[in-house]
Protein backbone atom coordinates (compact mmCIF):
# COMPACT_ATOMS: atom_id res chain seq x y z
CA UNK A 1 0.00 0.00 0.00
CA UNK A 2 1.18 3.70 -0.89
CA UNK A 3 0.47 6.10 1.36
CA UNK A 4 0.95 10.21 0.63
CA UNK A 5 0.77 10.72 4.10
CA UNK A 6 3.97 8.98 5.50
CA UNK A 7 6.69 11.09 5.66
CA UNK A 8 9.34 9.60 2.65
CA UNK A 9 12.15 10.84 0.55
CA UNK A 10 13.49 8.68 -2.08
CA UNK A 11 16.86 9.97 -4.28
CA UNK A 12 19.20 8.83 -6.42
CA UNK A 13 23.14 8.90 -5.54
CA UNK A 14 25.89 7.91 -7.75
CA UNK A 15 28.37 6.59 -5.56
CA UNK A 16 31.76 4.39 -6.05
CA UNK A 17 31.75 1.03 -7.27
CA UNK A 18 32.14 -0.52 -3.22
CA UNK A 19 31.71 -3.92 -1.57
CA UNK A 20 27.81 -4.52 -0.58
CA UNK A 21 28.82 -4.62 3.12
CA UNK A 22 30.32 -1.11 2.48
CA UNK A 23 26.95 0.21 1.04
CA UNK A 24 24.96 0.90 4.24
CA UNK A 25 27.23 3.22 5.50
CA UNK A 26 27.56 5.27 2.36
CA UNK A 27 23.62 5.17 1.88
CA UNK A 28 23.08 6.07 5.40
CA UNK A 29 25.68 9.21 5.18
CA UNK A 30 23.93 10.36 1.49
CA UNK A 31 20.42 10.22 2.89
CA UNK A 32 21.53 12.28 6.10
CA UNK A 33 21.77 15.29 3.78
CA UNK A 34 17.94 15.22 2.02
CA UNK A 35 15.26 13.43 4.52
CA UNK A 36 13.66 16.21 6.76
CA UNK A 37 13.32 14.21 9.73
CA UNK A 38 15.96 12.58 11.79
CA UNK A 39 18.44 9.95 10.67
CA UNK A 40 17.55 7.66 13.55
CA UNK A 41 14.07 7.79 13.26
CA UNK A 42 14.43 6.69 9.41
CA UNK A 43 13.76 3.27 8.03
CA UNK A 44 16.20 3.30 5.18
CA UNK A 45 16.09 0.67 2.20
CA UNK A 46 17.87 1.19 -0.96
CA UNK A 47 18.45 -1.12 -4.44
CA UNK A 48 22.10 -0.90 -6.46
CA UNK A 49 21.30 0.43 -10.15
CA UNK A 50 23.31 0.15 -13.04
CA UNK A 51 27.22 0.67 -12.90
CA UNK A 52 28.73 3.60 -14.89
CA UNK A 53 31.53 1.09 -16.23
CA UNK A 54 34.20 4.24 -17.42
CA UNK A 55 33.56 6.30 -14.13
CA UNK A 56 33.77 3.26 -11.46
CA UNK A 57 30.48 5.09 -10.31
CA UNK A 58 27.10 3.16 -10.01
CA UNK A 59 23.45 4.48 -9.43
CA UNK A 60 22.10 3.90 -6.06
CA UNK A 61 17.86 4.50 -5.64
CA UNK A 62 17.98 5.08 -1.73
CA UNK A 63 14.29 5.19 -0.03
CA UNK A 64 13.79 6.44 3.42
CA UNK A 65 10.66 6.11 6.21
CA UNK A 66 9.83 8.37 9.12
CA UNK A 67 9.74 5.07 11.46
CA UNK A 68 6.83 7.16 13.66
CA UNK A 69 4.63 7.68 10.08
CA UNK A 70 5.18 4.13 9.41
CA UNK A 71 4.31 3.20 12.75
CA UNK A 72 1.22 4.96 12.67
CA UNK A 73 0.06 3.48 9.37
CA UNK A 74 0.74 0.46 10.77
CA UNK A 75 -1.72 0.67 13.77
CA UNK A 76 -4.02 1.78 11.71
CA UNK A 77 -4.29 -1.71 9.81
CA UNK A 78 -4.24 -3.21 13.72
CA UNK A 79 -6.82 -1.30 14.69
CA UNK A 80 -8.82 -2.49 12.42
CA UNK A 81 -8.05 -6.04 12.76
CA UNK A 82 -6.14 -6.20 9.23
CA UNK A 83 -3.11 -8.45 9.47
CA UNK A 84 -0.16 -7.45 7.32
CA UNK A 85 2.09 -9.79 6.21
CA UNK A 86 4.53 -7.89 4.48
CA UNK A 87 5.54 -4.16 4.66
CA UNK A 88 7.87 -3.22 1.95
CA UNK A 89 9.83 -0.16 0.39
CA UNK A 90 10.82 -2.42 -2.58
CA UNK A 91 8.04 -1.58 -4.67
CA UNK A 92 8.38 2.22 -3.90
CA UNK A 93 11.83 2.15 -5.05
CA UNK A 94 11.33 0.25 -8.03
CA UNK A 95 8.52 2.94 -9.45
CA UNK A 96 11.18 6.25 -8.64
CA UNK A 97 13.89 3.70 -10.44
CA UNK A 98 11.54 3.34 -13.96
CA UNK A 99 10.43 7.09 -13.58
CA UNK A 100 14.32 8.00 -13.38
CA UNK A 101 15.63 5.74 -16.12
CA UNK A 102 12.27 6.14 -18.04
CA UNK A 103 11.31 10.24 -18.21
CA UNK A 104 9.59 9.87 -21.63
CA UNK A 105 7.26 6.85 -20.97
CA UNK A 106 4.72 8.75 -19.25
CA UNK A 107 1.85 7.66 -21.08
CA UNK A 108 1.28 3.72 -21.09
CA UNK A 109 0.81 1.24 -18.27
CA UNK A 110 4.20 -1.05 -17.65
CA UNK A 111 4.55 -4.01 -15.16
CA UNK A 112 8.22 -3.59 -13.56
CA UNK A 113 9.11 -6.79 -12.33
CA UNK A 114 11.82 -7.75 -9.99
CA UNK A 115 12.93 -11.37 -9.53
CA UNK A 116 14.86 -11.58 -5.96
CA UNK A 117 16.37 -14.68 -4.13
CA UNK A 118 13.40 -15.64 -2.62
CA UNK A 119 10.40 -13.15 -3.55
CA UNK A 120 9.47 -11.80 -7.16
CA UNK A 121 7.49 -8.12 -7.31
CA UNK A 122 5.26 -7.13 -9.91
CA UNK A 123 4.49 -3.37 -9.67
CA UNK A 124 2.32 -1.74 -12.25
CA UNK A 125 2.66 1.78 -13.18
CA UNK A 126 0.14 3.85 -15.13
CA UNK A 127 1.08 7.16 -16.47
CA UNK A 128 3.74 7.30 -13.92
CA UNK A 129 1.88 6.70 -11.29
CA UNK A 130 1.93 3.52 -8.77
CA UNK A 131 -1.26 1.65 -9.50
CA UNK A 132 -0.34 -1.76 -8.34
CA UNK A 133 1.70 -4.09 -6.73
CA UNK A 134 1.82 -8.22 -5.73
CA UNK A 135 5.12 -10.55 -4.15
CA UNK A 136 4.85 -13.71 -5.28
CA UNK A 137 6.68 -15.95 -3.00
CA UNK A 138 8.63 -17.27 -5.99
CA UNK A 139 12.54 -16.07 -6.83
CA UNK A 140 15.50 -17.17 -8.39
CA UNK A 141 16.14 -19.89 -5.63
CA UNK A 142 13.38 -21.55 -7.29
CA UNK A 143 14.63 -21.56 -10.54
CA UNK A 144 18.22 -22.46 -9.44
CA UNK A 145 17.05 -25.33 -7.45
CA UNK A 146 14.98 -26.42 -10.17
CA UNK A 147 18.31 -27.48 -12.52
CA UNK A 148 20.14 -28.56 -9.58
CA UNK A 149 20.82 -32.32 -10.10
CA UNK A 150 22.61 -35.36 -10.95
CA UNK A 151 23.14 -36.00 -14.39
CA UNK A 152 23.72 -39.43 -15.73
CA UNK A 153 24.64 -40.27 -19.50
CA UNK A 154 26.95 -42.24 -21.27
CA UNK A 155 28.25 -43.58 -18.13
CA UNK A 156 29.32 -40.40 -16.87
CA UNK A 157 27.62 -38.41 -14.01
CA UNK A 158 27.80 -34.57 -12.92
CA UNK A 159 26.26 -32.87 -10.01
CA UNK A 160 24.89 -29.63 -10.82
CA UNK A 161 24.91 -27.11 -7.68
CA UNK A 162 23.88 -23.95 -6.74
CA UNK A 163 26.84 -22.39 -7.86
CA UNK A 164 26.68 -24.00 -11.14
CA UNK A 165 22.78 -23.50 -11.58
CA UNK A 166 23.27 -19.59 -11.26
CA UNK A 167 26.18 -19.60 -13.43
CA UNK A 168 23.99 -21.51 -16.60
CA UNK A 169 20.98 -19.29 -15.79
CA UNK A 170 23.09 -16.00 -15.93
CA UNK A 171 24.94 -17.59 -19.01
CA UNK A 172 22.48 -19.20 -21.37
CA UNK A 173 18.73 -18.47 -19.52
CA UNK A 174 16.48 -20.49 -19.71
CA UNK A 175 15.58 -22.92 -22.54
CA UNK A 176 13.37 -22.06 -25.09
CA UNK A 177 13.23 -25.27 -28.05
CA UNK A 178 11.34 -28.53 -27.44
CA UNK A 179 13.33 -30.45 -25.86
CA UNK A 180 14.16 -28.29 -23.30
CA UNK A 181 18.22 -28.79 -23.69
CA UNK A 182 20.75 -25.89 -23.39
CA UNK A 183 22.07 -25.91 -26.65
CA UNK A 184 25.56 -26.63 -26.59
CA UNK A 185 25.85 -28.55 -23.43
CA UNK A 186 23.20 -31.44 -23.73
CA UNK A 187 22.12 -30.35 -20.38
Amino acid sequence: IYNSSIKSRTKLFQTPVVKRSEMKDLVAWNIKKVIPFKPEEAAINWQIGDVIEDANKQNVLVGAVEKNSLESLITKFKNNKIKLRLFSTLPILLWKNFIHNYPDYKAGAYALIHIGYNSTNVVVVVNHEFVFNREIVMGAKDFYQSIQQKIVAQGKSVEITEKDSIRILRDYGIPRDKTGVIPNLGI
